[in-house]
């Protein structure tokens, strides 16, 4: 199984897939702009033995591209991701919560431009995030740090 993990800089994301790497669980990170291969992932869906939690994904490249009206690097859209999603299982963990442009200043993160730059970037996310979620029924966990704990994660990622 294939669970993503997306949202916006200064979200959790990298503390949140730390701390399940720190679990035990299989961690790949997806730089950005890089492609990621769909039918490789989705041989990892088939296996029931194996859980990978990817640290973004296409959704990543698409959300930063209507951003600053760019070409995705990914061929894939949002039909193709919630097709992957719903035939192969895949569950997506949204970060997300009212203090990501202030944590991600605090922790240095120099990819944060200003707070309306991040919170047009937020919008974008919340948008891709809610189609998924209402038009294609996606496996979804909004994950607040300040108020979701790893063991409701694993929760999360467990349940049948």
């Amino acid at each position: 199984m294939i669970v993503i993990v997306e949202g916006v800089d200064g979200s959790g994301k990298s503390t949140l897939v730390q701390e399940l790497y720190n679990k035990g669980y299989a961690v790949q990170k997806v730089q950005f702009n890089q492609k990621v291969h769909w039918k490789v992932l989705s041989k990892i869906c088939n296996d029931n033995n194996l859980t990978i939690i990817e640290d973004r994904s296409p959704i990543t490249d698409i959300v930063y591209r209507l951003y600053d009206k760019g070409e995705p690097d990914c061929k894939e859209g949002i039909e193709d991701i919630a097709s992957m999603f719903e035939n192969y299982g895949i569950r997506l963990i949204y970060c997300k919560n009212n203090t990501s442009y202030k944590d991600g200043r605090e922790r240095g993160e120099t990819n944060i431009t200003t707070n309306t730059a991040h919170n047009d970037i937020k919008r974008i996310y919340d948008i891709i995030i809610g189609t998924l979620e209402r038009s294609y029924s996606s496996q979804i966990m909004y994950y607040d740090w300040h108020k979701d704990s790893i063991k409701d994660v694993i929760k999360f990622i467990t349940r049948s």
